[in-house]
């Protein structure tokens, strides 16, 4: 794991290899479980109108995505859900914080909610913020890698981050970004070749 805590353009983190080898084994077993036109679902409008609620005709997004926590009733039931539990390890938290006086909330999250989205040839997200105090996105790929784009760009700030394999990023949530257009020569829906992304949406109560 290598983190690197940046300021600029605005205060954000990068842990390279976030994951260990084990951990990524059992997430991809998950992962493949849940690649399948039956399970994950198709964004909509309904993203493009709570962004703007004037504007029924734009898909902010074509990925596909599911929220795990609101179809597992436990959280130990899923990899996914119990390992993404890494990012609140102590000494992280407190790298985290001390980044910034933006990021000092952050030692208080005490409510989060994970999704996973699943980007092939063709599909993007365009620019949005979330609604939380804190995003944090993992994204995941087989390797070699056998799509282009795809990549986490903030427009405000003109500022792009390449994704890599095993690569999570942590930044404010009421942050404008997007995923830029990916591109694959494999055509085929759900071939678990493109990009997956585990994003946590991080709050407090």
């Amino acid at each position: 794991m290598e983190l690197s805590l940046l300021k600029y353009p605005f205060p954000h983190a990068i842990v390279s290899d976030f994951y260990s080898e084990n951990e990524l084994s059992l997430i991809w077993k998950e992962l493949d479980f849940l690649t399948s036109p039956d399970k994950f679902i198709k964004s909509g409008k309904e993203l493009q109108t709570a962004l703007n609620p004037l504007d029924n005709s734009t898909y902010i997004a074509n990925s596909y995505g599911i929220t795990l926590d609101n179809i597992y009733p436990s959280r130990n039931i899923s990899n996914i859900l119990t390992i993404a539990q890494k990012i609140y390890e102590p000494s992280l938290i407190e790298k985290f914080a001390s980044l910034d006086p933006l990021m000092g909330h952050i030692k208080y999250i005490n409510r989060d909610c994970t999704k996973i989205k699943y980007y092939e040839d063709g599909t993007y997200y365009l620019p949005h913020f979330d609604v939380s105090r804190f995003t944090s996105v993992t994204y995941l790929f087989k390797e070699p890698k056998k799509f282009s784009g795809g990549n986490l760009n903030f427009p405000d700030f003109d500022y792009t981050i390449e994704i890599k394999n095993n690569m999570m990023v942590l930044f404010v949530g009421s942050i404008m970004h997007e995923s830029t257009l990916l591109s694959m020569e494999d055509k085929s829906h759900m071939s678990g070749n493109g990009k997956y992304c585990i994003t946590k949406f991080m709050d407090l109560v």
